[in-house]
């Protein structure tokens, strides 16, 4: 099964972020480096999430210096400085579009968790020696936790909408 997800879209929001370092802090908070699903562009966020998280100057270089001190293999994965680099100059979108770009990748990494947690409900659905009401609960949780993640501006779901009400 092919997972939802655009490299065109990782790639283009990576590009946005280096081109434009101010954009980081409407992206970061609400957008996990586990989000972005190609490997490569996933290494490159990672050290901009890094940075971000140390309140430090993001741009190629220090990128690479980030992934090179996080983990060396980090670094070789997200194509080195000299993809980094082409990256920034190629990015072409305003920063004011960071943040829908980076929401279009979120979408696609919750759609992720939503297919694995189905795979895992029937699973324990399978399982005979769950007890129905401990399927049930274990559904809800995760559930619960996707629900909770795909919750952008610190907002909670009020009851009526949540899905305690529904069920």
């Amino acid at each position: 099964m092919d997972y939802p997800h655009d490299d065109k879209l990782e790639k283009t929001l990576l590009a946005t972020l280096l081109a434009h370092p101010e954009a980081v802090i409407t992206v970061c908070p609400f957008l996990p480096p586990e989000a972005v699903y190609n490997a490569r562009f996933r290494a490159g966020y990672m050290g901009i999430h890094a940075l971000y998280g140390l309140h430090q100057p993001v741009s190629p270089t220090t990128v690479a210096d980030k992934l090179l001190e996080l983990q060396g293999k980090l670094y070789a994965q997200s194509g080195g400085l000299e993809f980094l680099q082409e990256l920034s100059q190629n990015g072409v979108e305003p920063p004011l579009a960071a943040p829908r770009l980076a929401e279009a990748v979120r979408d696609h990494w919750l759609r992720r968790r939503q297919i694995d947690w189905a795979d895992e409900v029937k699973k324990q659905a399978m399982d005979r020696g769950i007890p129905l009401d401990q399927r049930l609960t274990q559904a809800r949780q995760g559930l619960h936790a996707i629900e909770r993640e795909s919750i952008v501006d610190g907002s909670t779901v009020s009851f009526k909408d949540s899905l305690d009400v529904y069920l």
